[in-house]
């Protein structure tokens, strides 16, 4: 004969003590509790996955209806409200109120009252002051010397610088392209007087603030050459403003043009 495994549904021969597919237990004939593996063997965990599942069902629907207003929420007790000196010394004990009452209090002193006129305004300036300029340890000239005719460069042409306080004369001369320069000890409060001279040029120059020859026709420079010739020679003060060479240019008359 054959039975069938109550765990697996297996039929298993009618004598075995152990179902081969799984590990159920027989228990023996003659005993009518089944031994302690069986019962353990045979133990099923889907009625505490019911209950659990039925507990959690039961916290998010309290979760929820209490979100959504469905519950009342606890009452906040109000805050404590501050108890005054006297009703603080009602509640101590007789002794303790009289020491406490006899101890001297500090005096209240209130803060000066401030006076706003909106009349009287005081306005802070802060003055930057800018550096003072380094002195200036010696002068710069350079420049070019021309034919007032030809407009073509002048070139050895002498050239004297004169400090009439001290009767100081430094002399340069232009080179070959008619170009000068020099260099000089700073005056503080005036120029070098400018002396021009060169084989067949009359010792005059034009003025250097003159402007616009270059753009003069051939005419008028012959005119102002003319001039030149004639005219007493007051020769130009040179004085530079800084460090910066000082760059000036002269035209000089032809001896021809008498």
């Amino acid at each position: 004969m054959a039975k069938r495994c109550p765990s697996c549904r297996t039929e298993v021969p009618d004598d075995a003590r152990v179902c081969p597919n799984c590990p159920w237990t027989f228990p023996d004939e003659e005993s009518d509790n089944p031994p302690p593996s069986a019962v353990i063997q045979g133990w099923s965990p889907l009625p505490l996955a019911i209950a659990a599942a039925v507990l959690g069902l039961g916290w998010y629907f309290v979760a929820k209806a209490y979100h959504e207003g469905m519950l009342p929420e606890q009452p906040v007790p109000p805050p404590a409200a501050e108890t005054s000196a006297p009703a603080a010394l009602e509640q101590m004990p007789p002794k303790l109120a009289a020491a406490v009452s006899s101890q001297p209090r500090p005096a209240f002193t209130p803060a000066p009252a401030v006076k706003e006129d909106a009349d009287d305004e005081t306005v802070s300036v802060t003055v930057v002051k800018e550096p003072a300029p380094k002195p200036v340890r010696e002068w710069k000239l350079r420049g070019f010397v021309y034919d007032l005719v030809t407009l073509q460069p002048a070139p050895r042409c002498k050239i004297t610088l004169t400090d009439v306080e001290t009767n100081t004369h430094f002399e340069t001369a232009t080179d070959a392209g008619g170009r000068y320069r020099t260099i000089l000890p700073p005056l503080p409060d005036r120029g070098y007087l400018i002396d021009i001279s060169a084989p067949g040029y009359v010792p005059a120059y034009l003025d250097p603030d003159t402007q616009g020859v270059r753009r003069k026709a051939a005419g008028e420079r012959q005119k102002l050459c003319q001039e030149l010739g004639r005219a007493v020679q007051q020769p130009s003060s040179l004085q530079p403003r800084g460090a910066e060479p000082l760059v000036t240019d002269f035209y000089i008359a032809p001896a021809s043009c008498r």
